[in-house]
């Protein structure tokens, strides 16, 4: 199954690299929010759900502690593809303790399309510049905490052996 998924996506124009499509989406208070704006200085972790999908839900659960651990440099994104903001608004009335970024996709379908997406939920890692890091994303109960690490760990600092400091 892995490797059929592998081909399917190489056959995609979304690939690591590559610039995310750009949106400007309502979020839960009403607000536009953009791509452009949410990687400033983060990464972004992209998720496309719908209210009425368990499979979503569960992953939800996840999502709250991985924000936990790495929500200083990671934006955690979460686009609902229900047809009303309204069931959006309500899902997060009755979700308080899930404190991260929820947008409405109000694109009749542009957006899904855009990022190719075929079933829900589906999830993108995006770099700072904008670029896709991880094009689909691994699910927050796969390997996607792994990425989180290696993206956020601190870069030992380099020493030039044999070459002064200018003071």
């Amino acid at each position: 199954k892995k490797i059929a998924t592998n081909i399917l996506n190489s056959f995609s124009k979304l690939q690591k690299n590559t610039n995310a499509p750009s949106f400007e989406l309502p979020d839960k208070s009403g607000n536009m929010q953009t791509l452009e704006n949410l990687c400033t200085k983060k990464y972004v972790y992209l998720m496309f759900f719908d209210t009425a999908c368990t499979s979503c839900l569960m992953q939800m659960k996840i999502i709250s502690s991985l924000k936990k651990k790495y929500g200083e440099q990671i934006n955690f994104v979460s686009v609902s593809t229900d047809k009303t903001s309204a069931t959006l608004k309500r899902f997060c009335t009755k979700n308080p303790k899930y404190d991260w970024t929820f947008l409405h996709d109000n694109t009749n379908g542009a957006l899904k399309n855009n990022y190719e997406i075929k079933e829900l939920p589906a999830y993108f890692l995006i770099s700072p510049d904008g670029k896709f890091i991880q094009v689909p994303a691994e699910s927050p109960d796969g390997d996607i905490d792994r990425a989180f690490y290696d993206i956020t760990k601190t870069k030992p600092k380099k020493f030039n052996i044999g070459i002064k400091d200018e003071q």
